[in-house]
């Protein structure tokens, strides 16, 4: 069942939480493209939905089966140098996530959660587990 937002809640639902933190960053275009892309590739299929303010939605069983389920996760990486903008020709092989990548998500994932704790003093129930 999908729960429905209020135009306050929706504030603190985990995508549009991330995107403003993204967003405001004193960081160039190109870094604040690449977290994004990460952020919808990769975190806001489990946890976009999220309320930023929610122990349970961040406790450290559902971090873990993040954690896991992306070490599963097969990645494009390599492949032959080509023209830009020309097509991949025959595409990279397809490879387990490595350590760094998984790394960068998971600190960007924290970042995110840090930034929602520091804004958010008073609520003593949010104690992300990353």
């Amino acid at each position: 069942m999908h729960r429905l937002w209020s135009a306050e809640e929706t504030a603190y639902r985990f995508e549009a939480y991330a995107r403003a933190s993204v967003v405001n960053r004193t960081a160039g275009d190109y870094y604040k493209t690449q977290r994004i892309w990460n952020l919808e590739m990769y975190i806001f299929p489990t946890f976009g939905n999220c309320d930023v303010r929610s122990a349970e939605h961040f406790c450290t069983a559902t971090v873990g089966a993040w954690v896991n389920k992306m070490r599963e996760t097969q990645v494009r990486r390599g492949g032959a140098p080509r023209a830009a903008g020309a097509p991949r020709a025959g595409g990279a092989a397809l490879k387990e996530m490595s350590n760094g990548t998984l790394r960068g998500l998971l600190k960007l994932l924290s970042s995110v959660l840090e930034e929602a704790v520091v804004a958010e003093p008073r609520s003593g129930t949010v104690t992300p587990a990353v």
